[in-house]
């Protein structure tokens, strides 16, 4: 089996000339709570601001859905065990994505500690919500859990030991 990030690149390369999107696409190893992520990075220096936003899509619908196909196709008929995660980066979008949720993370934590009251975060997407559990999972006396159903799912962020709201 090739390397998952070659992989990955060699499908989304392959995936953006079917779309007449011929680009390269740069791999960057991300190891997250040791495991396998790889960034894929489209190269568009030389896109159009137009050909950006349509690949972006509104609110990044769009690149949300070709990361999405590249997580449940480049994992297919690996072991479990094997799974990479993939993030597909363009013109910055993922990186700032990244930021304000550190930002949203690091502002529950604050208020949860300061009043000790559970925080709910609203308006996630389901990748949001992961990326959030992931990245409150360092905090050693914060949990997380996710409540409600689709669209109105949130992310509950809590003291360890309290379970109200």
């Amino acid at each position: 089996m090739s390397d998952p990030g070659d992989r990955g690149r060699i499908w989304l390369e392959g995936l953006l000339v079917r779309l007449g999107l011929p680009t390269a696409v740069q791999v960057h190893h991300d190891p997250v709570d040791n495991a396998p992520n790889y960034w894929l990075t489209i190269a568009a220096a030389d896109w159009s601001p137009e050909r950006v936003a349509a690949t972006l899509g509104e609110s990044g619908a769009t690149l949300d859905a070709l990361q999405y196909l590249a997580n449940m196709l480049l994992n297919v008929g690996v072991e479990h065990d094997d799974h990479c995660g993939y993030t597909i980066e363009l013109n910055g979008f993922r990186s700032q994505q990244r930021a304000a949720l550190e930002s949203v993370a690091t502002n529950a934590v604050t208020q949860v500690r300061q009043t000790g009251q559970s925080v709910a975060i609203e308006s996630l997407s389901s990748s949001q919500r992961k990326q959030l559990h992931a990245m409150l999972a360092a905090y050693a006396d914060i949990t997380t859990h996710s409540e409600g159903q689709e669209p109105d799912r949130r992310l509950v962020v809590a003291l360890k030991g309290e379970d109200q709201l």
